[in-house]
Order: C-alpha cells, then sequence, then structure tokens
C-alpha cells in the first residue's frame, strides 16, 4: 500500500471576488501551468465545477468528465458527510463516523438508494450515452467553484480513489481553510487559488453566481 503525503497549496489570502465562474476557471488553469501541475483528466462536480472544469480542460488541453458521486449525509445533519456512493453503485462509508452519529444500515441503505436514484437521473441528462473516462492509473483533477464544508467534494474524492487512480488533484477557485483542511487528508493534492480569512456564503466571492440550469451543463459537457 502506497502512502500518500497530502499537501495543501494556497496561492492567495484574499477576499476579492471573481467576475464569474468562467473568469474563475481561468484564473485557476493559469496557476495550475505555473504550478506545471501534470494531470491526465479533469473532473467538475454538477453544476458549478462544469464551468471551473471546462475552463481547466481548455487550459490544460485535457479531457473534461463530470463526477456523479452523491455524499451519504449524517441523520438530522445532511451536510456532515459520513460516506459516498459512486456512479457505478460502489458505496464507502466512514464506519467509526457512521457510529458516531448513529446511523443505521437501514438509514445508510434508504439514503443510498435516493442518492442513487439522483445520480441515475443526472446520468442520462449530462452524459447523454457518452462513456464515463476511466480513472484507473491517471492523474485526476477534481474541481468545484469552491468549498465551505467540503462534504461534496470528499464525496467526489471517496468515489474516485475507489478506481484506483494514479493521483488525485483538488484544484478550487476558493475555498474555506477548513473545508480545504479536510480535503487534505483524502486527496493527494489540494490547490486553492483563494483563501479568505472569514469565509461566508460561497457566492459572495463571486460578481456574478448565478443558477445554472441542466441544459446549459449539458452543453458546455458536448461543447
Amino acid at each position: 500500500m502506497s502512502i500518500r503525503n497530502p499537501e495543501l497549496i494556497v496561492i492567495e489570502h484574499s477576499h476579492k471576488a471573481f467576475k464569474d465562474r468562467d473568469e474563475a476557471g481561468q484564473r485557476l488553469g493559469k496557476a495550475l501551468k505555473s504550478l506545471t501541475i501534470e494531470a491526465d483528466v479533469v473532473v467538475g462536480i454538477p453544476r458549478g465545477g462544469v464551468i471551473i472544469g471546462w475552463q481547466l480542460a481548455k487550459c490544460l488541453s485535457l479531457p473534461l468528465d463530470i463526477i456523479l458521486s452523491r455524499k451519504i449525509g449524517a441523520p438530522k445533519n445532511p451536510e456532515l458527510a459520513i460516506g459516498a456512493v459512486s456512479e457505478d453503485g460502489q458505496l464507502y462509508i466512514n464506519g467509526d463516523l457512521a457510529r458516531q452519529v448513529r446511523a443505521s444500515q437501514e438509514y445508510i441503505d434508504r439514503t443510498k438508494s435516493q442518492e442513487m436514484n439522483n445520480i441515475t437521473q443526472r446520468k442520462n441528462l449530462f452524459r447523454a450515452g457518452r462513456p464515463k473516462l476511466p480513472f484507473t492509473g491517471k492523474r485526476v483533477i477534481i474541481t468545484d467553484d469552491g468549498v465551505a464544508t467540503g462534504a461534496t467534494a470528499l464525496a467526489a474524492i471517496w468515489a474516485v480513489r475507489e478506481e484506483n487512480p494514479k493521483e488525485i488533484i483538488v484544484a478550487l477557485p476558493v475555498g474555506a481553510s477548513s473545508g480545504l483542511q479536510k480535503l487534505a487528508q483524502e486527496a493527494d493534492k489540494v490547490i486553492c487559488l483563494r483563501v479568505p480569512e472569514y469565509f461566508n456564503a460561497l457566492g459572495l466571492f463571486y460578481d456574478s453566481f448565478t443558477q445554472l440550469d441542466d441544459q446549459y451543463i449539458s452543453a458546455k459537457l458536448q461543447a
């Protein structure tokens, strides 16, 4: 078993807002190039992460895919991820944490079923028959438009890790320090462009943070 040395790279501690997700992705792509980050594929977390991922893939000349994992939230606290289910139905559960929050097997099975239904709907819409890119032996960049608690990105890391990639790199435009620290314990490398001293709502770090509809995301993935 290989031993990972997780790394957290913060480019700047700034409260400055991005114009929109496209600008954030462009700036993040330039930062990754300057760091000479090597990767094989970019995966975006729908919906906002797909816009960031599209810009990264364009800047780094890499293929783009989506990650359709879903977190398994704790009872009475769905933002606390106790595990994740991947697109192919593989389930990861943090046993110690599940016991702490008293998540029964019946609760886990029921939540997994609900999240698999969500994944199936998104797969039919976003993939439109296209096969998922393989991650085995690949250097995978996971991205989103930002993280607060990090729970959704954590679920994505767990799902990608199940496929035995060579390296998992989480790259983000903006994030809360606490959430990034959690991700750094699970990914091989975490790179964040801006980490403000005080993190409130994610939307405050974008001048334009509009809701993205599924049709727009599908078009981006087919571009």
